[in-house]
């Protein structure tokens, strides 16, 4: 069996499943059959590497959001504040 990382294909792999797709069009856009698709899933230093990069992934997102969204939150909680003000 192949080393993680040995081929292009698994990185290729990898960034597919991360988009969203299914095994069968991950494996045929990393250039794989499914049969060995489905091997590297099976394998847990493929899955572990997947894992991670799923995480850090969701890290990058939860970054951009809260950069993005920090703004507006603070901006809803000051109309929040005014609306419940005693007037």
């Amino acid at each position: 069996m192949a080393r993680i990382g040995t081929s292009g294909h698994d990185g290729a792999l990898i960034a597919a499943l991360l988009g969203g797709a299914s095994v069968e069009d991950a494996a045929r856009l990393a250039g794989l059959s499914l049969r060995t698709a489905y091997r590297r899933l099976a394998d847990p230093t493929f899955r572990d590497t997947l894992a991670e990069a799923k995480q850090a992934r969701l890290a990058r997102v939860v970054e951009v959001m809260v950069r993005s969204g920090g703004g507006t939150t603070m901006t809803q909680e000051a109309r929040l504040s005014r609306d419940r003000a005693p007037g």
